[in-house]
């Protein structure tokens, strides 16, 4: 049974990784997908010329990644600690184990939210103007 739950828990979430790609197969127009974003910013405004790469359009870049990244991990942080929680059997210390992993993740989570509204603040109140 054990065994039966991971095989289908990694088979779940390699569905769910997954899936995005397969709906954005399915799109009727043959636009590639920077194409669409390239019309998307251009609807918003944006400067779309890729031969423009500002400092802060790469540091933007990089400190968006960066903090999707910290999301992401809550995500799979929260998996692991709930999954550690649910098959503790009633163990002490796995159940104290997994509430540090879950209290640890949201002081992550917390910690990443605050710094992109920082971020967003510094870039668009200092660098934009």
């Amino acid at each position: 049974m054990k065994n039966f739950l991971k095989i289908s828990l990694a088979i779940l979430t390699f569905c769910l990784l997954i899936m995005p790609f397969a709906v954005g197969a399915a799109s009727s127009t043959a636009e590639s997908l920077t194409n669409r974003l390239e019309n998307v910013g251009a609807q918003a405004g944006f400067n779309t010329d890729p031969s423009v790469a500002s400092t802060p359009r790469i540091v933007g870049m990089i400190v968006g990644a960066f903090i999707n990244f910290t999301g992401l991990t809550f995500i799979v942080l929260m998996i692991i600690a709930g999954y550690g929680w649910m098959t503790s059997n009633g163990s002490e210390e796995k159940v104290k184990k997994s509430v540090a992993t879950i209290k640890a993740s949201i002081i992550g989570l917390i910690v990443s939210l605050s710094a992109w509204v920082i971020w967003n603040f510094i870039f668009k109140a200092l660098i934009l103007g």
